[in-house]
Order: structure tokens, then sequence, then C-alpha cells
């Protein structure tokens, strides 16, 4: 309803309900002036009634006179009326011809019929003043209320401007941008969504329950989950995002997407909102794990090399002593390799590296470290494993390589070296202990397995 027709409503209802009132009013007026009048009448035919037996015709006034031709005339039972001086004059006919005339004094009455009457002016003008506060305090809210509904619609059509203005801000943004209130996403930019494979964000939710089920899992603490360590990701990313690399990794049309994700905390309209960010750090993860991958890994054979091992054992040896595990080495070296590349070349000498990597990763178990240490050494680390479980594991790689035979070289033979970590001691005693073990069994006549 438009603000027109609520004020012809308004004013319409107060005038009808002003009229309806005094309508009433008067009603009650006239009732109450008849009362008075059949009280005086009542008075008038009680006189009258005293005096028929008792009055005796003497003479007869102008009134009476009046009286009696009218009664002759109308044949009604009684007549009167109001005299000059505020009487009330009455004749009642007699059965016979005549009538007998009754005067009271009407003062009273006239003083009741006024008070009556100043009554109904008083309760009219009361009733007027009431309506029309009522109605000015109603036109009142009625303005506060158009007032109110203006401020409303300006303030809403201010913050959908200033929303749209950050959307598109915030959608010009390269970065993956989500706002959240601790728990749900509440706004994501165009980068999130396109990423999320969505062109909105209901219809992101009508198909997900959170922006966490599209991270996907990696076997790694640093990237985020739904839950970590029992917390949601956002406040869990709050928590660890200054001391962690924090990382997310997201697939879209089966390409891999590794974001970094940053919350800060804002406060809108005394709301306390969380503003996350996602780089995209795909390209830098990429080049950060083939330059790791390239630090770690033996270029020529694809093993694992010295430097990796070396890590990989620190954290073997600690495992080992925390679950009081047995952890064995195996130290293996080609037999007159030196012959082989003086007298076939480097390329071929190289080949049998190759080679002899494939052969020891077959005869391997997956969970099983192979590096190569350097040259043609290599070395195993397995866990769970002591030294009778590795050097069998050890004699039969020996057996295999005798048996094998390499492109243009043929057959070649290998010497091992094999021991177990003992609990308390350093690394560096536990590779010089199987150094020792392989040069032995060297010394001893090559193509063996020594345990030391």
């Amino acid at each position: 309803m438009n603000n027109f027709l609520k004020y012809v409503l308004l004013y319409a209802v107060i005038i009808l309900s002003l009229f309806g009132m005094f309508y009433n009013i008067d009603n009650w007026h006239h009732k109450n002036i008849e009362i008075q009048k059949n009280i005086l009448l009542k008075q008038a035919q009680t006189d009258f009634n005293n005096r028929v037996n008792t009055r005796k015709w003497d003479s007869q006034s102008d009134f009476e006179i009046r009286a009696l031709k009218n009664l002759e005339k109308t044949h009604n039972s009684e007549y009167y009326e109001f005299s000059d001086d505020d009487k009330f004059l009455y004749v009642g006919a007699l059965t016979t011809k005549g009538g007998i005339s009754v005067t009271l004094n009407s003062n009273e009455y006239h003083e009741i019929i006024k008070s009556i009457t100043d009554q109904v002016y008083f309760a009219k003008i009361s009733l007027f003043l009431f309506l029309s506060i009522i109605t000015l305090l109603i036109h009142k809210q009625f303005n506060s209320n158009i007032d109110l509904l203006k401020n409303v619609k300006l303030r809403t059509k201010e913050i959908e401007k200033t929303k749209k203005l950050l959307q598109n801000i915030l959608d010009a943004d390269k970065s993956f941008l989500l706002v959240s209130d601790g728990k749900d996403i509440i706004f994501a930019n165009k980068t999130a969504l396109d990423i999320a494979g969505f062109s909105s964000l209901t219809d992101f939710e009508d198909e997900n329950k959170h922006i966490s089920d599209k991270f996907e899992r990696v076997d790694n603490p640093d990237f985020l989950q739904f839950d970590n360590n029992g917390l949601h990701w956002i406040p869990y990313l709050q928590k660890e995002q200054n001391h962690r690399d924090l990382k997310v990794l997201i697939k879209k049309d089966g390409e891999k997407k590794y974001l970094k994700p940053h919350s800060k905390e804002i406060s809108v309209d005394n709301r306390l909102l969380h503003l996350i960010t996602f780089d995209d750090i795909t390209d830098d993860h990429i080049k950060i794990k083939d330059l790791t991958t390239e630090a770690s890994t033996d270029p020529l054979t694809g093993l694992f090399n010295r430097r990796k091992l070396n890590g990989v054992l620190s954290k073997e040896i600690e495992l080992s002593s925390v679950a009081k595990s047995p952890l064995s080495i195996i130290f293996l070296d080609i037999d007159h390799f030196k012959s082989v590349n003086d007298t076939f070349g480097h390329d071929v000498g190289d080949e049998v590296l190759i080679d002899l990597s494939k052969i020891i990763t077959s005869t391997t178990r997956k969970g099983d470290f192979i590096a190569r240490w350097g040259g043609e050494e290599f070395m195993i680390a397995l866990q769970a494993t002591n030294d009778s479980a590795a050097s069998h594991l050890a004699e039969k790689l020996r057996v295999a390589v005798e048996a094998y035979s390499f492109n243009i070289v043929g057959n070649i033979t290998i010497s091992f070296g094999v021991t177990q970590y003992i609990y308390g001691e350093h690394k560096n005693n536990f590779t010089k202990r199987v150094d020792k073990a392989l040069y032995e069994a060297k010394d001893s006549g090559k193509n063996r397995v020594v345990i030391k």
C-alpha cells in the first residue's frame, strides 16, 4: 500500500469514527431529554389526577381556553405548553366536557436539559480533541515510518553499491579470495569460484557443504584438510600460518593447483569475519619439487643420492630408537668396476650402473630406501630388519647380479657389507661399521657378504 492510500485510509477511519461517536452522543442527548420530559409529564399527570376530583371551574385562564379548544378540536386526552416564565402548563381532558389545567415549575427540567446539553458539547469537544491527537500521532508515525523506509532503502542501496564495488574489486584480483564467519563461506570472488568450477557461491553451496570439500587429501601435515588435528581448517590456518608453510591442493579438470593460504581477521558492522586469500604457487611448488627431487636424486640411476640417504638415515635411526625396532643397512660395491670403464668405456659403465639399480629395486621391498652412495657404491636402508635378514637379502642380490648378463660387459660380481644399528650410537659409527664390513668383503676375495 502506497503512502497516499495510507493517509486516505487514516483520515477516512477517523472521520467515520467521529461521525459515529457524535451520532451516538446525539442519540443519548435526545433520549435523555425525552426522559426528562416524561418525568415532568408524569408529574403533571399526577397533579391532574389529584385535581380532577376536587377542582371546581370558577374561571378559566387564557391557557385553559386554548387547551380546551385544542382538546375539543383534536380529541386528544391532554394538552401542555411552556409559559414565558419557565412554567410547564398542562391540561388533561375530562371524561365530561372541559378539562383541568395543571401548572408545574419547569426550572429544574431546564437545568437538567442544560446540563445534559453541556455534557454533550463537552463530550464532543473531548472526543474531537482525542481523535485529533490520535490522528496527529498516527500521522507522525506514518511520516516517521516513511523516513525510516527511505533511510533503509538508501542504506540498502548504499550497501548493494558497496557490495557490488567490493565484488568487482575482488573479482579483479587473480588470487583465490574468500570471506568467512569462521565456519561458513559468505563470499567468494570469481577466481575462487572458477577454480572450484562454479559460477556462483549459491551453485557451489548446492553441491558442497564446505569449500574444504575441494581440498585434495595429501599425506603431508603442511596441506590443509577440513579437519586438522581436531581443528576446523580456518582457525587452524589462523593459528599456524605464521609458523608453518601451509598449502592447499585443488584439482580442476584433472590439473593440480597448489595454493598458499593466508587468513586475516576483519570487523564489519561489529561482526568478526575472516578474509582468506589463496595465492597460486603451482609453478613455484613444481619448481621447488623438481629442485628437491634433483637435489636428492642421482641423475643417472634415478635412485636417491648420498645426501638424501643421510637425511633418511637420521629419521630411520630416530624411528628405530623410539619404536625399539631393528634397523640394518647394506653397503655394496661392484667388483673391478674400474676395469669395466677402462675396457668398455664410461658409457657402458653407466649402462651397468643403470641395470644394477634396476636389479636392486626389483629385489628389495617397496619401503626400503636405496641410494647411489657414490661411483659404483650403493647403500640400502632396511627398517624393521635385523642383520640376519639383511644379509639374506644381500646374498639374494649377490646371486641375482652374478647370474645376470650385462650388455657388452657380460657377468660382474658385487661385494656386500651388512650391519645392524646399535641403539644410542651415532649415525657416523653406524655407517663406518658397514663401510668396514664392505672392505672386509673386498679384502677377503670379493663377491661375498660380510656382517659386522
